[in-house]
């Protein structure tokens, strides 16, 4: 026993219960009864992959966001990609992304042949536009995270710190 403690009526506190570790809500689904509806609608279709319906998203897509081409595809990591390799990203680039991400963010990124850059997140856990300005370089062509618009307002923030076009 520690000489501190001799003679002296401390007791030691032992916690009976484990310690639940914290929680960071990610990708927290918000599913109404209008989704579970047109799930069950393309369920019974009989068109479980490309269809009739997709094509109908593909243009409803199109005319809400004003694009001339959309393509719905089965993931985000297929998307990730697609959008790379449509912006030429390649050998000899780097794209910034964020390390709180699904390893398919930085897999797509070497899969193209581009280097992966990882930026420090910021309190609210998205890429902190002045980490990533601070990586910028001139081989940068883009930047990829994962809070929903992959970069989104935080991507903003980054072109204004590192005064960056990127493409």
């Amino acid at each position: 026993m520690h000489d501190r403690l001799k003679g002296s009526t401390a007791r030691l506190a032992v916690r009976t219960e484990e310690p639940q570790p914290a929680r960071i809500p990610f990708a927290v689904p918000h599913i109404g009864n209008e989704e579970i509806a047109e799930a069950v609608e393309a369920l019974r279709s009989g068109w479980i992959t490309s269809g009739p319906r997709t094509a109908q998203f593909d243009q409803q897509f199109c005319e809400y966001t004003g694009a001339v081409h959309a393509l719905a595809v089965n993931s985000c990591t297929v998307g990730l990609h697609l959008a790379l390799a449509a912006l030429g990203i390649g050998p000899g680039d780097e794209v910034i992304t964020t390390p709180l991400t699904f390893c398919a963010t930085v897999n797509v990124i070497i899969e193209t042949g581009a280097t992966a850059v990882l930026a420090d997140t910021g309190p609210d856990l998205n890429i902190d536009p002045s980490a990533a300005a601070r990586l910028i370089t001139p081989r940068d062509r883009g930047g990829s995270g994962y809070r929903g618009a992959e970069f989104g307002a935080a991507d903003r923030g980054v072109r204004r710190a590192g005064g960056c076009e990127c493409r």
